[in-house]
């Protein structure tokens, strides 16, 4: 379960627009505060390769004299893997840390350090102190997060909406949906400020989606997104900010794992349509009521490419022929000026939605 959704994340942080469980209780194990870390004990213990030169321990054991450790010892030894153990727990856990010195360098668990990256040694001693191996040492897949984490966000964001949101105020449901999250918020005043003076209603309706997908469309239509992150020695909290094409964010559903045509049948149903000169938005609300799924519209990159859904007219006519739903969307979306797309995709529980934005 874990490598899937691992997998679903690489996929979509590839592909996504940088416009992705029933209680709200933190589950990554991590719930420490800084108070706690720094009260835990490390011992720093050097094992010194026997072939190295006269006076080597001598020199890292002043070296390491202002790391950060509450114990450094030093001895010959030919052992050739450094590791870290932990004993206890909070804030009364000891950390055991063993490093070994050979060919120049001091190997700690996750880096290796020259007798002059003292300070590259104290911060990696701290983020074990902070962290905890199972954090520092894991490989990150996404947002910083190792896999365990990210699947913990992914389940906690999983929460369904239970209540109506057509037709409300987009930042009022964005903070409403936030506070369900049940995370702590990284957010400056300009962006809250963002959000508490917008004047937007949603036009959709997110009840029975997920906290996830919901969130992500509100914060989009005001120009804003949120990923997770986690602060050294702190819980994971939620990012609010401005929308960056360059940085990653969470996004707005997931890409379909199964096939297109599994997933969404009716998008591929033939039918004859003829549509001339006829207002965009009028003929996708028109297959919609056909499909078994909503049409949510990608607003905030949309007006920015000055594209009025509602003025915009388009044709399609092919006398004779029956088309699919999905060549018909596709062949209207291409007439945009630029371009539009459709995506199929699924909120952080499977639920579907036609996601429409930009092809750029």
């Amino acid at each position: 379960m874990i490598q899937r959704i691992v997998i679903i994340f690489s996929v979509m942080l590839i592909f996504a627009d940088a416009t992705s469980a029933q209680s709200f209780r933190q589950r990554n194990g991590q719930k420490t505060s800084s108070s706690q870390t720094q009260n835990r004990s490390l011992e720093l213990r050097v094992l010194v390769d026997q072939r190295s030169p006269i006076g080597t321990s001598h020199d890292w054991m002043q070296a390491l004299a202002e790391v950060g450790a509450d114990r450094v010892v030093a001895s010959n030894s030919r052992a050739t893997k450094p590791s870290f153990e932990e004993f206890g727990t909070g804030a009364k856990k000891t950390l055991a840390v063993v490093g070994i010195v050979k060919s120049g360098k001091l190997h700690l668990p996750g880096g290796k350090f020259t007798i002059r990256q003292t300070t590259a040694i104290r911060n990696h001693l701290q983020k074990l102190r902070d962290d905890g191996a199972e954090v520092t040492l894991a490989d990150k897949v996404a947002f910083g997060l190792t896999a365990k984490q990210l699947i913990s966000v992914h389940d906690q964001l999983g929460v369904k909406i239970g209540s109506s949101t057509k037709g409300q105020n987009t930042g009022e449901i964005a903070n409403s949906l936030l506070r369900q999250s049940g995370y702590t918020l990284s957010i400056d005043r300009a962006t809250r400020t963002v959000i508490s003076n917008s004047q937007s209603k949603l036009d959709v309706e997110l009840e029975g989606f997920t906290l996830g997908t919901g969130i992500a469309l509100a914060l989009r239509k005001m120009g804003l997104v949120f990923e997770p992150i986690r602060p050294q020695g702190k819980d994971i909290q939620l990012l609010i900010r401005s929308a960056d094409e360059k940085v990653k964010n969470w996004p707005v559903g997931w890409p379909i794992v199964e096939s297109l045509k599994k997933a969404a049948p009716k998008l591929y149903v033939k039918v004859d349509i003829r549509a001339e000169e006829t207002p965009l938005m009028d003929l996708l609300n028109a297959i919609e009521g056909r499909m078994e799924f909503p049409f949510f519209y990608d607003h905030a990159k949309i007006s920015a490419n000055e594209i009025d859904l509602k003025e915009t007219k388009v044709s399609f006519v092919r006398p004779g022929k029956k088309s699919s739903y999905d060549t018909v969307i596709d062949k209207v979306l291409n007439q945009c000026k630029p371009k539009l797309k459709a995506e199929l995709r699924i909120d952080e529980v499977g639920k579907r939605f036609l996601w429409i934005t930009t092809r750029r």
